[in-house]
């Protein structure tokens, strides 16, 4: 089994995951695969690590904000512009 089948497996809608959020890529990324939102906002730095075509290579930061049942994901430039913004409801 792959690295990618076992994170699949972990973090999957079946154990109840809607959304898996991580760092480190040097860009925003957003992707909805099996019912779970991948999302990569590492935008602290814009140099990017790796050469990638996804996500937006700026920075800027992710906002979280959690009223139930609603979770609102935001991201926003370094300017406070709107770049992305969705929506999970519970």
């Amino acid at each position: 089994m792959d690295f990618r089948s076992v994170i699949d497996n972990s973090f999957s809608a079946a154990v109840g995951v809607d959304a898996v959020i991580c760092g480190h890529d040097h860009n925003y990324q957003r992707e909805f695969h099996d019912d779970v939102f991948w999302i990569v906002a590492g935008t602290g730095d814009a140099t990017n690590l790796y050469d990638t075509t996804e996500g937006l290579k700026l920075n800027g930061h992710l906002e979280l904000e959690a009223t139930a049942p609603l979770l609102q994901f935001t991201f926003k430039d370094m300017n406070g512009g709107l770049r992305d913004r969705f929506t999970i409801s519970a």
